[in-house]
């Protein structure tokens, strides 16, 4: 008598069940919620404007408004993934951006160095902060929002609460943002550069799993061996340096330093941040889904503002698209799943199956 043996394939191909599995997975709403909803924004607005919303001057237009938004977002989300609130990086972009108009306006040095003043202060404010998160064990939230307020005194003392137009809007504007590719502008063009290295060294690096391990619990970490301490440090100066880019590159594409820049983007940057981790990783918080969740909110600021929405309406705008797409993320799939919750829902049960017992039962 033989036996049929199932035919496995050893050759490391998939089956088509596992192929049919991955490919579930891949376009799970637990996964791309986000996107789902992006599209539908896309349609939406595609319809109620089809000649000025379905354009390529539409893309551009968005890219290019909205880069700065996903770069001080991305520094949001770094310091999120390992743990960690920063509340500070408003303030600290405004900073920047005061810093770097200062220097082009009351000195003569290139605008390399207005760059890299803004920029440096980011870092000592990175700095700052680790010191008084990680060395003095502070609460990351107080601390950040001690420093943001220390921070804002020091911006309305540098500027007197002034805008800062003289000599801005030369050789520094043009060479940090008005450069651009295809119509794509240099912050869109930095903010894309910013994605795949943090995305790189996030997803494919020690370091990176390290922050992830972090985030998840800082105590299993620490005895697992991690250096939490000194990873800590270099993501909260990661963050402040990224959110002094923004603020630099806001200053060169505006021409000028307005009083108050830096703290309106720092809610629009959480939302990003939360809204993405609805996205690729199923609740954690990622690169990716970050900057595809600031380019949702962006395509939909751009449609109600096509359509002649009130100012208002951009951030009703936010938390609705976050709203839907936590739920659409909590959404399951599995039809099962749907009909036992259905069946909850109106009180109608299966019968249960009988007990082995009671079929052996004679009587």
């Amino acid at each position: 008598m033989s036996t049929k043996v199932p035919a496995v394939e050893f050759d490391g191909r998939l089956t088509k069940e596992q192929r049919r599995g991955r490919l579930k997975q891949l376009l799970s709403p637990k996964e791309f919620g986000g996107v789902y909803v992006w599209l539908l924004i896309i349609v939406v607005f595609a319809i109620a404007q089809p000649h000025t919303f379905p354009t390529g001057a539409s893309v551009r237009t968005i890219a290019n408004t909205y880069a700065i938004s996903g770069i001080i977002a991305l520094a949001v989300t770094i310091a999120m993934l390992c743990g960690l609130f920063d509340i500070s990086v408003g303030y600290t972009m405004g900073l920047a951006a005061c810093l770097s108009a200062w220097v082009m306006a009351h000195t003569s040095l290139p605008w390399w160095i207005a760059v890299l003043a803004g920029i440096g202060a980011g870092v000592v404010v990175g700095l700052v902060n680790a010191i008084a998160i990680v060395g003095f064990n502070l609460d990351p939230i107080i601390a950040t929002l001690a420093t943001g307020s220390i921070i804002a005194a020091l911006t309305t003392a540098i500027s007197g609460n002034l805008y800062i137009v003289d000599n801005v809007g030369g050789s520094f504007s043009e060479n940090v943002a008005r450069k651009s590719v295809f119509g794509f502008q240099e912050p869109f063009l930095v903010m894309l550069v910013l994605m795949l290295v943090f995305g790189f060294v996030l997803e494919w690096t020690k370091t990176g799993r390290f922050m992830y391990a972090i985030g998840f619990d800082r105590d299993t970490a620490r005895l697992a061996g991690v250096r939490v301490q000194a990873i800590q440090t270099l993501t909260l100066v990661c963050t402040g340096g990224l959110a002094a880019v923004a603020g630099v590159m806001l200053t060169a594409r505006i021409g000028a330093y307005s009083p108050g820049a830096g703290p309106p983007y720092l809610l629009p940057a959480f939302a990003g941040a939360f809204l993405g981790a609805t996205m690729f990783r199923s609740g954690r918080f990622n690169v990716w889904g970050t900057i595809v969740a600031t380019l949702l909110l962006g395509t939909g600021q751009f449609g109600i503002l096509l359509l002649g929405g009130p100012i208002w309406s951009s951030d009703v705008f936010n938390g609705v698209a976050l709203l839907f797409a936590m739920a659409v993320a909590s959404f399951s799939p599995s039809a099962p799943a749907r009909v036992r919750a259905l069946s909850r829902l109106f009180g109608r049960r299966r019968p249960s199956p009988p007990v082995p017992s009671e079929r052996l039962d004679p009587q």
